[in-house]
């Protein structure tokens, strides 16, 4: 069986649903997952699935994220992990915006069996480089798709990373990049002061945009407000919460965002109209500026429908 949060990015998701045309594939659930939420409410939910959820005669996994991608929300993930590991389920945790975005991961404190980043959401690499953990247990569960077309003698390399050494044409710059990506961290003072950087920086200018909004930001239900925040924030859109536009008009929208050249996630959550920040490094709160020009510019009903304006 495969547990799969609702929140879990949308060609995962279609990967996972594929695995359905495979001969003996797992039973797929999702758990669902709503937004404004808690930490403390998630843990307990997912706590109440997996024991309500879990296959009794066979393996259960467990597939979450660490930050999800929209709405722009930061996972209580390694409670999760311990709560997998307690239910005798197998985690499967997909951190794509974890490196360079949090820190203090420590994969070694933490008993979970896979872990997979993406280098080059936050840390500045070159895009196609990712990092995947196996916890050494797992490992013979792993297998690479194609042969691997050079020997490598015992005692050099794992058997695990013989595997995966040699698989054919590959770009190997970005594998490079990843020293100069983790100097350049350290130039700036390093990857705690860059993820506070960011964090207050979204914190602080997404409240300027909810503010000439007229509406909020996505907090948490709990007793800490912004434990749902990294360096991503989500701001509301003013409407009458009835959203209809479609995923492609959607994305037109975002068009006209770049021509602006500014750019921001706008989705549909619990019917209204959503829009999700980052921040970086080169970004400061005058950027705002030039968000909130463009973000009124589209709510405009020739452009989004949204029937009341708060402006």
């Amino acid at each position: 069986m495969l547990i799969m949060a609702g929140t879990t990015y949308f060609i995962v998701a279609w990967t996972v649903h594929a695995l359905c045309h495979l001969p003996h594939h797992p039973t797929i659930e999702e758990f669902p997952l709503t937004f404004p939420t808690s930490h403390s409410e998630i843990l307990e939910r997912f706590c109440q699935y997996l024991r309500s959820s879990k296959s009794c005669n066979g393996t259960t996994f467990a597939l979450f994220d660490t930050i999800v991608s929209t709405p722009g929300i930061v996972m209580p993930w390694k409670e999760m992990v311990s709560i997998c590991k307690a239910e005798g389920v197998r985690s499967l945790v997909d951190a794509a915006h974890s490196i360079g975005h949090k820190t203090n991961i420590n994969l070694s404190e933490i008993s979970l069996d896979f872990w997979v980043t993406s280098c080059s959401k936050w840390l500045y690499v070159k895009h196609g480089c990712s990092l995947l953990y196996v916890a050494p247990r797992n490992r013979s569960m792993i297998k690479h798709d194609l042969t691997p077309s050079m020997f490598i003698p015992d005692g050099k390399y794992s058997c695990f990373q013989s595997e995966f050494f040699w698989s054919g044409s590959m770009d190997a710059m970005t594998a490079m990049m990843v020293k100069p990506a983790l100097k350049f961290c350290q130039s700036l003072g390093g990857e705690q002061q860059i993820v506070d950087y960011c964090h207050n920086l979204v914190v602080q200018g997404g409240c300027v945009l909810a503010k000439t909004l007229g509406t909020e930001l996505m907090c948490s239900t709990g007793e800490s407000p912004l434990e749902l925040i990294g360096c991503m924030v989500n701001v509301a859109l003013p409407s009458s919460k009835n959203a209809t536009v479609t995923p492609q008009e959607l994305f037109e929208c975002e068009s006209q965002l770049l021509e602006g050249k500014v750019y921001a996630q706008l989705f549909i959550l619990n019917n209204c109209y959503w829009v999700r920040v980052s921040g970086q490094v080169f970004n400061q709160i005058s950027c705002t500026d030039c968000v909130n020009p463009c973000l009124i510019i589209l709510m405009t009903p020739d452009v989004l429908p949204l029937n009341t304006l708060k402006i």
